[in-house]
């Protein structure tokens, strides 16, 4: 089968579960440049990371770049019992990860259409991490502050660091956060480590749905996740799935985040 996807990392983690449910090989993959130079502000280092990305989520299959190329951005599913898909990625290395019994609070937060729900609600969630408390420790995963560029403005996407910076007072915090990393993460060192720390964390936590979300679809074995809103087909069968715990209620996400 030959797809000429959408290039988010959420779009080619679902193709992957689309294929891997299916049954149906995913060979070729078609990249369309001009969606690249449209939405990013720093293409050629977002070309190189999805490039990189798509290389070892889909090790057989061949990429071929195009100016531009009709996308198709998801596929249809009607079920889905799992997303989880570490096993099938292919990792350069693999690292001693030098943390035990912690959580991953990760910072990119994108609403889309949900904007206005999530920013009504941001002040009962910066009160919230300011009083929570754990034994196990914390780590911040992300970027500070997210690129100017077309998409973080369609999409409504920012990032929520400095109101994770409010899990300091009570907590042990460990910042693995980078300055910017919406052009993909400069270092494939540091991204395949990341991912690594996500499969191992008791869980993560995450707010809207970006690539961030897709790679705790993907990595984590518990993702506890903040969307606004459950008025998305994939947001629905993602929900149903064993290893996400998904709530469009802020109440029902603290609730959540705060059992052991």
């Amino acid at each position: 089968m030959e797809i000429a996807p959408a290039l988010g990392i959420g779009d080619l983690i679902w193709w992957k579960v689309y294929s891997k449910l299916t049954s149906i090989s995913i060979n070729k993959i078609h990249i369309n440049m001009n969606l690249i130079n449209k939405y990013r502000n720093k293409p050629e280092q977002y070309n190189t990371f999805i490039t990189y990305f798509i290389s070892k989520l889909f090790p057989d299959a061949i990429i071929q770049k195009h100016d531009n190329i009709d996308v198709r951005h998801y596929p249809t599913l009607v079920y889905i019992d799992s997303s989880y898909l570490y096993n099938d990625y292919s990792f350069n290395t693999i690292y001693e990860i030098p943390y035990t019994n912690y959580i991953v609070f990760h910072t990119k937060a994108r609403f889309d259409y949900a904007n206005d729900i999530f920013r009504n609600n941001k002040a009962a969630i910066a009160e919230y991490m300011s009083k929570y408390t754990t034994d196990k420790t914390i780590i911040i995963m992300g970027e500070k502050h997210i690129d100017e560029c077309f998409e973080k403005h369609v999409h409504n996407i920012e990032s929520v660091y400095d109101i994770l910076l409010n899990l300091k007072n009570n907590n042990t915090v460990i910042d693995l956060t980078k300055d910017y990393l919406y052009n993909g993460n400069v270092s494939i060192e540091d991204f395949e480590k990341d991912l690594q720390i996500i499969n191992k964390a008791d869980k993560n936590i995450t707010f809207g749905y970006g690539g961030n979300f897709g790679l705790c679809a993907m990595a984590s074995k518990h993702t506890i996740g903040y969307i606004a809103t459950l008025n998305h087909e994939i947001l629905l069968l993602l929900s149903k799935c064993s290893n996400f715990s998904l709530h469009d209620s802020i109440e029902k996400f603290f609730e959540d985040i705060s059992k052991n």
